[in-house]
């Protein structure tokens, strides 16, 4: 499993610096759900958990698309930016809405 390394958590999370996203834009601490910077946070411990579980997926559908952010979802298959954090496929699928056509 990927995780993040500590010295770059503890400066997102201690130090309240950006967190570097490979390919993607930084992450702004402000941007974290409260109880994720502490690690024995039951939160911070299911969302590790789902890390895990992810990884038996047969592929991730990313509510995206290819041609509005190729960027982004280009950086999820590439092996050197975000794909190295998990090897399964990426399906963006679009944009998603409900039949209001509100999102």
């Amino acid at each position: 499993m990927t995780t993040l390394e500590k010295a770059v958590e503890d400066n997102h999370f201690k130090n309240q610096e950006l967190l570097p996203i490979p390919s993607c834009k930084s992450l702004a601490f402000e941007s974290c759900f409260e109880p994720v910077p502490d690690r024995n946070n039951q939160m911070y411990i299911e969302y590790t958990r789902m890390g895990v579980e992810v990884q038996k997926f047969d592929g991730i559908l990313v509510n995206k698309r290819q041609d509005l952010e190729p960027k982004t979802t280009g950086a999820h298959g590439d092996r050197r930016l975000l794909g190295r954090v998990s090897p399964l496929p990426i399906y963006p699928i679009g944009r998603c809405s409900d039949r209001s056509n509100h999102i």
